[in-house]
This record gives structure tokens, sequence and C-alpha cells, in this order.
């Protein structure tokens, strides 16, 4: 009791490849990639309750998103209409603050 967990999230977007490795005995699932990269890179942009994304993954949400661009040239994602990805009833959502992860301002110093 008592304990709250909260998370932060990057994204990347390009091409993957997927490898198994090892033995018949034990084997395991590899993706490598630069959007792995991508992936570490927006992560650590990222705070608690936040949604992080490469200038890769921005580019192919940008016209239904909202957001800052960070130092990094990642960007921080503010509110997306999840209409583009078939939701019936579309909105714009907050996502941190909808969640209840993240209750501070979201400072940008360059809106994208």
């Amino acid at each position: 009791e008592g304990v709250r967990l909260t998370m932060h999230i990057g994204v990347g977007a390009g091409l993957l490849q997927g490898l198994y490795v090892g033995t018949s005995q034990r084997r395991e699932f590899l993706l490598v990639g630069e959007p792995i990269d991508q992936i570490a890179s927006a992560e650590d942009d990222a705070k608690s309750g936040q949604v992080v994304l490469s200038a890769q993954a921005w580019e192919q949400v940008q016209k239904h998103a909202r957001g800052c661009k960070l130092p990094s040239g990642n960007s921080l994602l503010t509110s997306i209409n999840l209409g583009f990805l078939g939701v019936r009833k579309p909105r714009k959502h907050n996502i941190a603050r909808q969640l209840g992860y993240y209750n501070g301002p979201i400072w940008c110093s360059e809106a994208v």
C-alpha cells in the first residue's frame, strides 16, 4: 500500500530487424536497428509521466499531435488526436495529465 508507480516513454520510428540468438535449449529474441537508439535517447529525455518522441517518430504523428521541441532534437508529446488511429470518438488527449502521472507544468521553449 502507498506505492505509486509512474513511467516515462521514449518512442522511435524506422526499420527494425528481429534476430533469434542462442541454442535450442535457450533462445533470446533481439530487436536491432536505428529506432532502438532513438528510443534510448527519447527515454533519457522523458521525465516521469512524459512521452518523448524521436525526430523520426515525430514526423509520423506531427499532423495529429502537439508537442515541444527539446534541445536533443526529440519532441515532448503534449497532446494527440487519436482519430488517426481509428478511435471512434477522436478527441485530444493530454496524455500525462489524463493518466495522472505528471501534474507539473509543461514548459516549451519551442512548440512543434
